[in-house]
């Protein structure tokens, strides 16, 4: 499955609808995952702070999408070990980082990721899926 992870507050950009939300969920390829209310840098918010945008996306996603949601996304690859307490602590199973790289998960918390952008030709694609990076 392909992972999107919502901000549901976040401002300024345009956002799936509910209807896309739903046509995804139902398509079963997609799983919603949870990325702060906001948006915002954990690292530099403070502990209830931080705790407010990791719950509260989780409750907002699960209500957009009726499933459980597990998954989370540090915004901006940000975190520290009290973050990652954190998102444990809110019922997550596993946390994604921005560090790129495919190897065996070792803490389900700081699991490193490709990512797949509108620029991403085929190429670069099979090479990221075989090789962890963009570039031969």
């Amino acid at each position: 499955k392909a992972t999107i992870y919502l901000a549901p507050d976040i401002n300024g950009i345009e956002k799936l609808t509910t209807a896309m939300i739903e046509e995804m969920v139902s398509s079963g390829l997609i799983e919603f995952g949870a990325h702060t209310l906001s948006h915002c840098n954990l690292e530099k918010s403070d502990l209830e702070t931080a705790n407010i945008e990791i719950k509260g996306s989780k409750e907002k996603v699960e209500k957009l999408t009726g499933m459980s949601c597990k998954a989370f996304a540090y915004p901006f690859g940000r975190f520290t070990d009290d973050i990652a307490a954190i998102v444990k602590k809110n019922g997550f199973t596993s946390a994604v980082t921005v560090k790129k790289g495919i190897s065996e998960i070792i803490d389900p918390f700081r699991i490193m990721r490709i990512s797949v952008l509108r620029s991403t030709n085929i190429v670069q694609f099979r090479v990221a899926l075989t090789r962890g990076r963009y570039r031969v």
